[in-house]
């Protein structure tokens, strides 16, 4: 577990290769719910600018900080970050597929380019919820915020690991509870008790005993029912403990 700004940045350069063009941040981050502290994204900065490195930072749950203080790193490196905004994360408007980009003029010229030849643009529909949004929308994230929270609390409680500090993710280790058919036979299993989770492998190979839980992706009640029965299966003894 990486535990210091000095930790973070060793990380990242023994990831380095002659291919490395960007670093991607996210804060708080997919899939731990972890929010990064101010001296590791003033680090990294400084790292990404040593090694001209462009940055992409993933702020689409900025608006959902529990624990800790959001920092965006484009306020350390402003001349080599690509911001991402998210009106889906933000105001619960995913079905929108609606968002929007910051960052020097030249970037976003370039990014806008590609756009135009892959999606061409937002939905006009989605375009003009998400001014509506910023507009008027304050007081609905607000609610939004202290209701994740709580339920991201009790979720945590409930499972035994330590609250999330951002987001609206909690990322488990189910190694213990995995027999021959791996990660993929547990969420079988898990989903057969009417609750689905998200593959560790898909947030990175080195993931495959874990699962991400949303618990933000259904109504509170149905979300602590859910939470309660993955609750009862991790305690139940593993496979080795039957062997």
């Amino acid at each position: 577990r990486v535990d210091s700004a000095e930790a973070a940045v060793a990380a990242v350069r023994e990831r380095l290769s002659e291919r490395t063009v960007a670093l991607y941040v996210s804060t708080p981050s997919n899939p731990t719910g972890r929010v990064l502290p101010h001296a590791w994204l003033e680090a990294l900065a400084e790292f990404a600018t040593r090694e001209d490195l462009w940055l992409l930072s993933d702020e689409v749950y900025e608006d959902y900080v529990y624990r800790g203080e959001h920092f965006s790193i484009a306020a350390a490196a402003p001349e080599r970050t690509l911001t991402v905004f998210s009106f889906s994360k933000a105001y619960g408007m995913a079905g929108n597929r609606t968002g929007y980009l910051v960052g020097p003029p030249e970037a976003v010229a370039a990014a806008q380019k590609i756009s135009t030849h892959t999606f061409y643009a937002a939905p006009t529909a989605g375009q003009v919820a998400g001014l509506r949004a910023l507009r008027d929308g304050a007081t609905w994230v607000a609610r939004a915020r202290a209701c994740y929270r709580e339920v991201g609390d009790e979720s945590a409680q409930m499972l035994g690991v330590d609250p999330p500090e951002g987001g609206t993710f909690l990322f488990l280790d189910v190694h213990e509870q995995l027999d021959e058919r791996g990660v993929w036979g547990f969420l079988a299993d898990c989903l057969a008790d009417g609750v689905a989770l998200t593959p560790g492998p898909s947030c990175g190979s080195e993931y495959m005993g874990w699962v991400r839980l949303c618990y933000t992706a259904a109504p509170p009640d149905a979300v602590r029912g859910a939470v309660a029965r993955l609750a009862a299966r991790l305690r139940s003894p593993g496979p080795s403990a039957s062997d």
